[in-house]
């Protein structure tokens, strides 16, 4: 009797053994992603079937002053995967969005709503990622880079992974209207009564302007420059949308960001006299590469509404 107890928990023993061995067996051998010449380490090539567009262009976005850029690359993040920007990045932007929401809502000079990076750095956050920052963090897995930065920096090739292709877009607004929400940012008005060349330059933002484009971008290795007009946004919201992959959780709608203060239009003097308005618009194309590009641009196949 003994013996067929010791027998029987013998064989008890022996079959959970190799049941294990069995499911550490599975486990060991569930097959490699590997194609037939390559080791389990190599990283898998992507196939057609797995990619949300064909292509292997990267887009990127120069952030011009005043050209509605941190709405553009607000709701872009807020949409889309794999949007890196100055103003906000994808894999985050939900949380900022919420943050965005409840600062409009309640005290906007409460700390509650400050994020690490705004604690951090000064005049920084989230929405206002710091370069530095940016550069640690890396481009190699985006598909859409916007920035505010030297027109230099397009022609890093440690901006976008090597062997792709960049279509850079550069928004191009009236340039009257351009002029004038400068000097609404620097709280200036266009003076009608002295010299068109130092009323100009009382509004232009010069650094955020002339410094953030120049026109060897057009001559850059792996550059197609590309313009557009960035009012309204939605069309350029919607040429965007067939380019770039939907997040798998719808956001919430994007809570708008004022970078400037209202303007009152009806007392712009500018606006009150076309013949002035046309001078204007002459000295700003002949005297400034970025409208200059602008005015060459839009309408031709470079546009990307032509």
């Amino acid at each position: 009797m003994k013996n067929t107890l010791y027998i029987s928990i013998v064989l008890n023993i022996i079959l959970l053994i190799t049941l294990q061995l069995r499911t550490v067996h599975i486990v060991c051998t569930v097959p490699q992603h590997t194609t037939q010449d390559s080791s389990p380490h190599q990283i898998v090539p992507v196939t057609s079937k797995d990619r949300y567009h064909s292509n292997s262009t990267i887009y990127g976005h120069v952030h011009i002053a005043k050209t509605a850029g941190t709405t553009i690359n607000g709701r872009l993040a807020n949409q889309f995967e794999r949007v890196c920007g100055h103003k906000g990045y994808s894999y985050d932007f939900t949380s900022v969005n919420q943050r965005q929401a409840s600062k409009q809502k309640g005290d906007k000079t409460s700390n509650e709503y400050k994020d690490i990076y705004a604690v951090t750095y000064n005049r920084y956050s989230r929405q206002r990622v710091p370069p530095s920052i940016m550069e640690e963090i890396g481009y190699h897995n985006c598909d859409y880079i916007s920035h505010e930065t030297s027109w230099k920096f397009w022609g890093n090739k440690g901006t976008y992974i090597p062997d792709h292709t960049m279509e850079l877009h550069v928004p191009c607004r009236d340039p009257i209207d351009h002029l004038l929400s400068q000097c609404n940012q620097r709280r200036r008005e266009f003076n009608c009564d002295t010299n068109i060349r130092n009323s100009v330059e009382h509004c232009l933002l010069r650094a955020a302007v002339s410094d953030r484009f120049s026109k060897k971008l057009k001559t850059m290795e792996g550059i197609t420059l590309k313009c557009f007009n960035p009012v309204p946004i939605d069309d350029y919201i919607q040429y965007m949308s067939t380019r770039l992959q939907r997040k798998r959780i719808p956001p919430e709608p994007y809570v708008h960001v004022a970078t400037n203060q209202d303007r009152n239009k009806s007392k712009e003097c500018l606006w009150k006299s076309p013949a002035l308005q046309e001078e204007v618009r002459t000295f700003l194309i002949e005297n400034v590469e970025y409208y200059n590009f602008c005015d060459s641009c839009i309408g031709s196949k470079d546009d990307i509404f032509a």
